[in-house]
């Protein structure tokens, strides 16, 4: 692919020649390289580029970091885009940046009534997001005063606000 390489002829060879008999030439070619850049995209990556061979796969690229989040490739635009991988063969011979994708983890919030009952057993919510309308339970004989993160109503409690930042089991109090 001429875009991906450049011919050179042996040293000498830039002028016309007259040989004394039948001369086999043979071609040298030179790939071009260029530079992909990483961008992690919010997250981190140990590797910000890599020298690479235009028509060649490229191999192993790095794999970033996000907390929170599920990394799900590299891609040449940070939305829509190609997406490439260590397989991906570039025939243009420029410099390019790699945008990575995210997608955001769900995580399950588990509701132990603690002797009383409720209606919902469980439920799951996106990181960094808040709970939201939490359930509220029953017990005959108590007044329900918040869900707890640690039994008897110790540890913190756990309100619509809190923010999520892993699975979580949360007791009432």
């Amino acid at each position: 692919d001429e875009a991906c390489s450049e011919l050179f002829w042996a040293e000498g060879m830039d002028k016309p020649i007259m040989p004394a008999n039948d001369l086999e030439l043979y071609a040298k070619w030179a790939a071009h390289s260029f530079v992909m850049y990483f961008d992690a995209n919010d997250g981190s990556v140990s590797t910000t580029s890599k020298a690479a061979l235009c028509g060649v796969e490229l191999g192993t690229l790095p794999t970033p970091t996000r907390t929170g989040y599920t990394f799900e490739g590299w891609f040449t635009a940070t939305n829509g885009g190609e997406q490439i991988t260590a397989n991906s063969i570039i025939e243009i011979a420029e410099d390019i940046t790699l945008y990575a994708r995210w997608t955001v983890n769900t995580y399950k919030v588990t509701f132990n009534a603690n002797g009383g009952s409720v209606s919902t057993s469980s439920m799951n919510v996106n990181y960094g997001s808040t709970y939201g309308s939490l359930p509220t339970p029953t017990r005959t004989g108590f007044s329900f005063n918040g869900w707890y993160t640690e039994d008897g109503g110790t540890g913190s409690q756990v309100t619509a606000s809190t923010i999520v930042r892993g699975d979580l089991k949360v007791y009432a109090k």
